[in-house]
């Protein structure tokens, strides 16, 4: 069998250089991947940061433009929510019986022809204010009585207050009454 035979007639400094420089070459070549690895690695994270940056701010952009949009609507839905809550208050007012149309109903019904209102004027929880005029202050007495009744006054009425009666030069009585509803 044939071995191969190996001569080196080198001395053993230049071996040992010659391995040293092998070894420090290697080194190097590892080095230098590992710095371009580096460098491509930092410019890809790089142009992705770029990237993502033009992205948010094209997002912010179109947001910006999308908030604008919202907001000229945003008087014109004030407004329909405020005409839909009247609507739902009218609604409701129409659907539910007054207490100041039952008192106006009331009066009517309960005033006779002699006596003339001069004024008329309610509030929210239906009590009446009156201002009357007639020229027979028996007309004004009955009224009263007829707004004081329970059996005539439908029990709607809980107080009838004379506010101010008068009889002027010109022969006429002038009554203010404030009516109390139940």
């Amino acid at each position: 069998m044939a071995k191969n035979l190996s001569i080196n007639l080198l001395p053993v400094e230049y071996a040992q250089v010659y391995a040293a420089d092998e070894r420090f070459r290697k080194i190097q070549r590892i080095g230098i991947s590992i710095l371009v690895l580096l460098i491509f690695l930092s410019s890809t994270t790089f142009a992705l940061s770029l990237l993502q940056n033009s992205n948010i701010l094209q997002a912010q952009a179109k947001l910006q433009v999308e908030e604008s949009a919202i907001n000229k609507f945003k008087p014109q839905e004030e407004s329909v929510i405020l005409l839909k809550d009247r609507l739902n208050s009218l609604q409701k007012l129409s659907t539910a019986p007054s207490q100041s149309s039952a008192m106006y109903s009331l009066v009517d019904a309960l005033m006779s022809a002699s006596i003339s209102p001069t004024l008329i004027v309610t509030d929210t929880s239906g009590n009446l204010s009156l201002s009357l005029a007639t020229t027979n202050s028996s007309e004004i007495d009955n009224f009263i009585a007829s707004l004081t009744n329970p059996q005539k006054n439908q029990n709607l009425v809980s107080k009838v207050d004379v506010e101010s009666l008068s009889r002027g030069k010109d022969g006429l009585y002038r009554v203010n009454l404030k009516i109390f509803s139940k």
